[in-house]
């Protein structure tokens, strides 16, 4: 079932306060850098990991968008971009990632429930 922890600090989940450092020990070499800095330092990757990139400011998107055009897996959680200084919306989604996006009319439930 969902977790409920906040691992001491309010409104954290899993996603937020741990895959960060899940990341690291998968066996291979990780780097950490801000978004910010992607304009100017975008590294040579292989793979990028976005796990809170929520707020698209149009420069993070500029310097991601120079991103998606190299040889390179650009990997996103949660809701990426889905909030911007123009409004809370899936074009903004879609200017960050270059993906189509939808809403879901009636919402879901994010819990997931095993039965074994």
């Amino acid at each position: 079932m969902r977790r409920t922890e906040t691992y001491g600090r309010p409104f954290v989940s899993d996603v937020f306060g741990r895959l960060g450092s899940r990341a690291a020990r998968i066996g291979a070499p990780v780097d950490y850098r801000l978004v910010e800095d992607l304009a100017d330092n975008p590294g040579n990757y292989k793979m990028y990991l976005f796990t809170n990139s929520l707020l698209n400011d149009p420069s993070v998107s500029r310097a991601v968008k120079k991103l998606r055009e190299k040889d390179c897996m650009i990997v996103w959680t949660y809701a990426p971009g889905y909030v911007s200084y123009t409004g809370n919306s899936v074009s903004s989604m879609k200017e960050l990632t270059g993906m189509e996006f939808e809403r879901c009319p009636d919402g879901m439930d994010s819990k997931i429930i095993c039965a074994d």
